[in-house]
């Protein structure tokens, strides 16, 4: 019984993401999507899950001008912008980042 309650723990939507996305930056909405991310860009995020259900962290994936994963607090806090492996984004993926976050506050 204690491993269902556990499993469903990770089964259940993430909050809604506070900043909506674009076609290039999109809120990660699930357990396994989260899982995907920390696998495909190899890094940590995983670690996040906690932050994310109780509605305090969002993630995002971004797909262009480079494959990056965005982390913040609410909409206007930016945590972290990580590349594969965690390596630092150029100054043009910060820049749009930047103004996607503009955009939106």
């Amino acid at each position: 019984m204690a491993q269902i309650k556990i499993m469903s723990r990770y089964m259940k939507p993430f909050p809604k993401a506070p900043i909506p996305g674009t076609e290039s930056i999109q809120p990660i909405q699930s357990y396994r999507q989260l899982v995907a991310e920390g696998r495909r860009q190899q890094h940590c995020v995983l670690s996040y899950h906690t932050r994310i259900m109780s509605g305090n962290y969002a993630v995002y994936r971004m797909l262009e001008p480079e494959r990056a994963t965005i982390g913040s607090y609410g909409c206007y806090i930016l945590d972290q912008v990580k590349l594969h492996r965690n390596r630092t984004p150029s100054a043009e993926t910060r820049e749009l980042i930047r103004q996607w976050l503009m955009k939106e506050a």
